[in-house]
């Protein structure tokens, strides 16, 4: 059961390292360079992430800068970025593109926020399923005869216990990334 209970808890884990990393690509007032590098653009054929065709840094608060490394996929990487869906129109300067970030609007925070929102309950319910998996098979171990009720009892909230830390966790970091949507 101590099995069952550990492979509970690494899928509750997973759950919220899948949230936080969706949250990297949730825009907030300051340019990252994790806003760029799920993009896909087409290269060599394939749809690649920028991460993989470019390196992006943010020299200022309001821009990033994506510089190729194979400089014939600048207008490839330029059209991925504005047809991203993230209101960024990027501008090509020779061998590198120059993304100007915006401010946001009342109404896009408003927006982002409830993205953030649903991304965060996503991650409860996963981690819910986790429980439930880990409380299915606590109830056929127990049925089949190879667990005692008390022991049964005591793993059932060594589970709920593992759970509320984890939803915790969740509720923690959608409220930081909340927090961080509304400063202007």
């Amino acid at each position: 059961m101590e099995e069952t209970i550990s492979e509970a808890k690494k899928k509750m884990q997973a759950s919220i390292e899948h949230l936080l990393s969706e949250l990297l690509s949730v825009r907030s007032g300051r340019a990252a360079p994790s806003l760029l590098e799920g993009v896909k653009a087409s290269a060599y054929g394939n749809q690649m992430t920028l991460k993989e065709l470019a390196s992006i840094s943010a020299p200022e608060p309001r821009s990033l800068i994506v510089q190729p490394w194979d400089q014939g996929n600048v207008d490839a990487i330029a059209k991925a970025i504005r047809e991203a869906g993230m209101g960024f129109n990027p501008i090509v300067e020779s061998n590198l593109i120059r993304v100007a970030v915006p401010a946001l609007t009342e109404e896009r925070r408003a927006d982002l926020i409830k993205l953030v929102s649903e991304k965060g309950e996503a991650a409860r319910v996963s981690i819910r399923s986790a429980r439930r998996d880990a409380i299915e098979s606590i109830d056929k171990a127990e049925k089949g005869g190879k667990l005692s009720k008390d022991d049964s009892h005591r793993f059932r909230e060594q589970v709920q216990k593992t759970t509320d830390e984890m939803i915790s966790e969740v509720d923690k970091v959608v409220r930081a990334k909340e927090t961080e949507l509304k400063e202007i």
